[in-house]
């Protein structure tokens, strides 16, 4: 029936009329389905960002809360910071959010950028940067690269004497500096430093009139006659150290007796200084014990320290001058003979301990001289040259300044070469040892002196600190001086680091650029710099001598000291090099006389062998020096080098 129906005509196009239409509607549909399917999808996407949002807004709740509860239990500083650290996040991820819709619109490819790219901007040396240190490196883990670098309260050094004084030279119209020797009683000054000055070839002003003197590049002076100068004649002391500031060097620092001046005064700065720091100037063992014996209490101390040193000597200093005692010729009333006072301010007396059981070189006694150059004011910058040694005859003391008088002069090398060879030391002791002791007293002695020292453009002072070493292999400093005798030493370029000495003023006064970055231990010629104030403002370490003389001195090296002298055996290497130089001379002295058919070992090969030295000697002078004749001088032309000048 079915069949039937269908091959009806009408109904057959009514049938197929129906077929299209359904068609039609179940394509609609699928269509509408589709459009609903692709709506529910992005419905389903916009449901997935705002749980995103969400989570951001609830992670950002629960740390506007942990602020909160910060800032309750007492910590409003880390709150705050807090609360400023999440706004910029807040706004961070806002500016995100923005940035992608905008991507989205322009079809951007670059889908994986989220927020941690922005937040990265907002780690934790950035924060630091703006807040400072917050010790975050412990909480924060890989966030912290690298903590902000300290401020320095000064960063650059300007230059101090802009205007230096000159003469214009009438022959070669260059200008020379100028320099003067201003002295009181008409005394001289250092020749070593006016030799330099000399070879310079700068002039030498010497006016009767003071005035006229003063206006000098280089005034060498001390502080004795800065002082007559203020009180005799005003005007010119106003005018050398106040009017010509930063036209004219002067070579002593007022305010410096704590450094150069006597040894009451020295010790008085020093027992000051290491007394606000809660210790006293003896317990650091600098020196061996000073007592201002005509004090009451001091005087005690030292009746204590004279019955633990029941055999030492004791050197007196008083107005009487120096003398040499002992426990028992001082007595036991010594202090209610001589306690005056019961105040340190009006003390003139002054006693020290002298040193047991020196050490000796070749039964001779010895001390080492070093150098200090305060080489500027405005920074201070100290520099410290390590010297030489001085030995004497004899085996005791008779003074303090036993060693100034016709002592022997060696090089810090000798005194080592001397300590190795003999087993005494290592063969580094004085590099390592001995002159780090002595750079460490010598900061403690300007540290000791420099709150008192006058600040003034142009202004240097050389100093000379004695040191004494016991059998213990204890450095201890004997004195210092402001105005140390600068005799030409055969054992010692005095010429040398007086050069340096000046080089270095003048650059660090006029062009200072290359002291900005200098740090301690970096060398200027033969000076080391072991302070600068302007490193001083980036580390922001106050010195403090108790915490740096601790334990100092108070080990026993003599073992120590031994072993590193086996172990290393110097004289046995030295001894062993010189053998294998001989041997091997011997050797090619053999070769040289047997090729040449003359009998080895004998009288023929030795003269033969010198005579061969001396050809190579004048076939070397003739190439170098033939040439060059002393009576005739004339200058090179532009680019022309004398054969005797090429090596």
């Amino acid at each position: 029936m079915f069949w039937n129906m269908s091959d009806k005509p009408g109904k057959k196009h009514a049938k197929s009329a129906k077929v299209r239409k359904s068609v039609v509607t179940t394509v609609n549909e699928e269509i509408k389905d589709n459009d609903l399917d692709d709506k529910l999808h992005k419905d389903k996407k916009m449901t997935g960002g705002a749980k995103r949002k969400l989570i951001v807004i609830v992670a950002v709740l629960a740390l506007v809360a942990f602020a909160g509860y910060y800032k309750y239990k007492g910590n409003p500083i880390a709150s705050d910071i807090s609360l400023k650290v999440l706004k910029k996040m807040e706004t961070s991820s806002v500016d995100t959010s923005k940035k992608k819709k905008k991507k989205d619109k322009k079809g951007d490819s670059d889908e994986d950028d989220d927020d941690d790219e922005e937040l990265k901007l907002l780690n934790v040396e950035m924060i630091e940067a703006e807040y400072g240190n917050l010790g975050w490196s412990a909480t924060q883990g890989s966030l912290v690269h690298k903590r902000p670098p300290r401020e320095c309260s000064v960063k650059r050094i300007h230059p101090q004497v802009v205007s230096p004084f000159f003469v214009i030279s009438k022959k070669t119209k260059w200008n020379r500096r100028i320099y003067t020797c201003l002295m009181f009683n008409k005394l001289p000054c250092q020749p070593g430093i006016m030799d330099d000055f000399e070879a310079r070839r700068w002039k030498l002003k010497s006016d009767s009139v003071l005035e006229k003197r003063a206006q000098s590049t280089f005034i060498t002076t001390n502080s004795h006659t800065l002082t007559k100068l203020s009180q005799v004649v005003p005007d010119v002391f106003k005018s050398i150290y106040y009017t010509y500031e930063g036209s004219a060097y002067i070579n002593t620092i007022l305010g410096s007796s704590g450094l150069g001046g006597s040894l009451l005064e020295q010790f008085a700065a020093r027992s000051s200084f290491a007394s606000s720091f809660g210790c006293r100037y003896n317990s650091l063992k600098v020196q061996m014990p000073l007592y201002r014996y005509d004090v009451g209490p001091e005087c005690a101390r030292m009746e204590r320290q004279m019955a633990k040193e029941s055999e030492g000597k004791w050197v007196l200093m008083g107005a009487d001058g120096e003398k040499i005692e002992t426990r028992k010729s001082l007595g036991s009333d010594f202090c209610s003979i001589n306690a005056k006072f019961s105040n340190t301010r009006d003390s003139t007396s002054l006693a020290t301990l002298v040193v047991k059981n020196p050490l000796k070189l070749e039964s001779k006694l010895f001390d080492v001289r070093s150098f200090m150059l305060v080489g500027s004011a405005m920074p201070m910058m100290v520099f410290f040259q390590r010297g030489y040694v001085r030995r004497v005859g004899g085996s005791m003391a008779t003074s303090l300044n036993f060693f100034d008088a016709s002592s022997n002069d060696i090089t810090m090398q000798d005194l080592q070469d001397y300590l190795a060879t003999s087993k005494i030391t290592g063969s580094h002791y004085v590099d390592t040892f001995l002159q780090s002791s002595m750079k460490q007293i010598a900061i403690f002695a300007f540290h000791a002196a420099r709150s008192n020292m006058k600040r003034r453009k142009g202004s240097y002072q050389l100093f000379s600190l004695d040191f004494v070493i016991d059998s213990a292999f204890h450095v201890y400093l004997e004195k210092t001086s402001g105005d140390p005798v600068l005799k030409p030493s055969l054992k010692m370029d005095v010429a040398t680091m007086i050069a340096d000495m000046h080089d270095l003023v003048q650059e660090l006064h006029e062009f200072p650029v290359a002291f900005e970055t200098m740090v301690k231990g970096d060398k200027y010629g033969s000076w080391e710099l072991v302070f600068s104030e302007l490193r001083e403002t980036c580390d922001k370490i106050i010195y403090n001598p108790c915490h740096k003389f601790i334990d100092f001195n108070q080990k026993d090296l003599v073992k120590s000291n031994k072993k590193v002298g086996k172990v290393q055996a110097t004289q046995k290497r030295l001894d062993n090099e010189k053998k294998r130089i001989v041997k091997k001379t011997e050797e090619k002295k053999k070769n040289e006389c047997r090729e040449n058919k003359i009998p080895y070992p004998g009288s023929k090969c030795d003269k033969y062998m010198e005579g061969l030295a001396q050809v190579k000697f004048d076939a070397l002078f003739q190439e170098h020096e033939g040439s060059h004749n002393p009576n005739e001088f004339r200058l090179p032309k532009p680019g022309e080098v004398f054969p005797h000048e090429i090596v």
